[in-house]
C-alpha cells in the first residue's frame, strides 16, 4: 500500500496536518471491517446521512446510531463517543479561556 494511503506513516513523514479528517479518524478506530480499510470506514462515518458531515457531525451520534453503521461495533462506537467527549471538553475549555480573557480585560480597563 502506498505511503499516501497509510495514515501513521503519512503523519510521520509529513506531519499531523497532512492527514485528512478520515485519516485522523482511521487512526482512532485502528481497523476497518471485512473488505474495507479503516480510512474507508472512517470516511463513511464522517459522511453518514443521519447527521452533519465531518468531525463536527460525530457530536450528534448516539451509541446505537453508531452501531447501526456497518463496520462499527461496540468498541469502535465507544472510541467515537470518547472522541465526542474530547471535542466537547476542548470546546468548553476554549470558551472558558475566552471568558476569562474578557473578564481580565474588563478588570484591567476598570483600573484605568
Amino acid at each position: 500500500m502506498p505511503l499516501s494511503e497509510r495514515p501513521y506513516e503519512k503523519c510521520e513523514e509529513f506531519g499531523v496536518q497532512s492527514l485528512s479528517d478520515a485519516e485522523l479518524l482511521a487512526v482512532i478506530i485502528k481497523t476497518g471491517s471485512k473488505g474495507e480499510r479503516a480510512v474507508e470506514l472512517a470516511s463513511r462515518v464522517l459522511n453518514a446521512p443521519e447527521t452533519d458531515s465531518g468531525l463536527y457531525g460525530l457530536n450528534h451520534f448516539t451509541m446505537d446510531e453508531l452501531m447501526q453503521i456497518k463496520g462499527i461495533g461496540k468498541v469502535k462506537a465507544i472510541q467515537l463517543l470518547l472522541l465526542q467527549k474530547l471535542q466537547k471538553e476542548f470546546a468548553r475549555m476554549a470558551v472558558q479561556s475566552q471568558e476569562f480573557e474578557l473578564i481580565r480585560q474588563n478588570h484591567i480597563c476598570r483600573r484605568f
